[in-house]
Order: structure tokens, then C-alpha cells, then sequence
């Protein structure tokens, strides 16, 4: 694997880690390598699910939990977010800006109940130990409210080519397997390295 050589000896460096990431076009794609390169990293898995709720009590009883569970947005963190200490990750919130913002980068130093420990991989708290708890969102895309309470989290091995906006990487790599929407969004992949030979692109699995 080009974008994460020999990981099991490199993802402990912060550096390298901040400096590299697959891009792909679609949300479930992102998703499926973010599991292949995870199972990669040491350790135990954890598993931190959200508690949903409608907010309005009347439709409660035409929403099961299990349905409110399946909802999944590009930005709504995942019901049942799965980590690994050493992963990196990605808010997906505003917390604390301009220090904890949505796009800051981090990676996890160590997983609790309650809260996650990381360490702050990009923008003006580079190197910062932080501590991210469990926040409630309510999707505003959703013809029901409801309320989710998760961490504002997500995996960042890879990401989306709009994710990508804004972020600069030492090496890319840029996944084909499903065709990119428009030449424009390609372009925008090529142009998140700074030299053209730290990009890469394939039609292949990442495995």
C-alpha cells in the first residue's frame, strides 16, 4: 500500500500519519477502507454506540430505536462508532475554534467510557493533548427531529474528495474504483499534494 507503508511500524509517528490519506468519492467507500486499515493497527477494538431520541413525543411511537439508529449522514456521526488507539480521526463539529474545529485532524491516544483522549494532528493546537466528550446533535436534513448524542468523531485514513477542501497532504492517494462525479472533482483530489509524484491513483483494492 502506497499512501500507508510497513503502518504497523510508521502509525505511531505523528508526522507521517498527518501527512497522508486515501481519497475516494463516495461515503461508503471511505467507510470500507477505513476498516480494512484499521484492522491493520495493535490492539482491542471499542465500540461506542449513540443514544437516539425523537424529540417530539408524539411521533415517538412511530420511530423504533433501531430505525433511529440506521440513520446515517455524510454529517452525522455514525451510530456505532468503532476505534483503535493510534487511529487517526476527524472532528466533524465545532468545539472549541479555533483550536477544535470541523476538519481538525487528531489521532486517538487513548479510549475511556466517558471520553476520548487525542492528540491534535493539524491547525493552530498541533501537538495538543485534548480531551473530546459526547455531544448531542440534531440532523437539521431530517424530515423528523431527532437527537443523537455521539462523539462528534469519524475515521480519517481516507475521506471524500469534498472532505479533502481545504486540507493539504505530503501523500494522496486517490481511490477509482468508483468513478469520480465530474473532471472538477478529480482535479481537486490531484491538488491536495504539492508535488505530482505523491499522488497516487488506483482501480484496485487498497488491500
Amino acid at each position: 500500500m502506497k499512501v500507508y507503508p510497513n503502518i504497523l511500524q510508521n502509525f505511531k509517528d505523528q508526522d507521517w500519519l498527518s501527512h497522508r490519506a486515501i481519497l475516494a468519492s463516495r461515503n461508503d467507500v471511505v467507510e470500507k477502507l477505513h476498516v480494512t486499515i484499521q484492522k491493520q493497527l495493535p490492539g482491542k477494538e471499542y465500540a461506542y454506540k449513540s443514544i437516539d431520541c425523537i424529540l417530539n413525543d408524539d411521533e415517538a411511537v412511530q420511530y423504533t430505536i433501531e430505525f433511529l439508529n440506521s440513520i446515517q449522514t455524510p454529517d452525522l456521526q455514525a451510530h456505532n462508532l468503532i476505534l483503535k488507539v493510534g487511529a487517526p480521526i476527524m472532528l466533524i463539529r465545532n468545539i472549541d475554534a479555533p483550536r477544535l474545529c470541523n476538519g481538525t485532524r487528531l489521532i486517538v491516544k487513548k479510549l475511556m467510557q466517558h471520553v476520548i483522549q487525542a492528540i491534535v494532528l493539524t491547525g493552530c493546537a498541533k501537538g495538543e493533548d485534548v480531551f473530546i466528550p459526547r455531544i448531542p446533535i440534531v440532523p437539521s436534513d431530517n424530515t423528523m427531529q431527532f437527537k443523537r448524542i455521539q462523539y462528534p468523531l469519524k475515521l480519517c485514513f481516507a475521506m471524500t474528495i469534498n472532505e479533502s477542501q481545504g486540507q493539504t497532504f505530503g501523500t494522496a492517494g486517490i481511490d477509482l474504483q468508483t468513478p469520480c462525479f465530474s473532471h472538477g472533482q478529480l482535479c481537486v483530489a490531484c491538488s491536495r499534494v504539492s508535488k505530482e509524484e505523491k499522488s497516487f491513483c488506483t482501480h484496485s483494492k487498497w488491500n
